[in-house]
């Protein structure tokens, strides 16, 4: 299932504002937190806090493809190389490469 095709009519900022209140109900059905950030990266794939909180939370899916909490933080990056949170977690999980 994939809410994150607009169908709700929701944006991807409504969702990550929606991620960061701790999830909710969207057309009668709720999301978790996580679910609420893999949405708006369904939507919007470029918005760093969106894989850096989804990395905090452990990992998900987004677009039919799971990544990893180290996948998240380096899609983070990617995203926003000036992310000072998501350097530090990279590191405490490990490094890796960033590109």
């Amino acid at each position: 299932e994939d809410a994150g095709s607009g169908e709700s009519g929701m944006s991807a900022v409504d969702w990550y504002n929606l991620g960061v209140k701790g999830g909710g109900e969207v057309d009668g059905r709720h999301y978790t937190q996580k679910d609420c950030f893999a949405q708006t990266l369904n939507l919007d794939p470029t918005i760093s806090t969106a894989w850096y909180n989804l990395g905090v939370l452990g990992g998900g899916e987004v677009s039919g493809k799971d990544y990893s909490v180290k996948e998240c933080e380096q899609r983070a990056l990617e995203a926003d190389p000036s992310d000072a949170e998501s350097w530090y977690n990279m590191g405490v999980h490990g490094g890796g490469e960033v590109g």
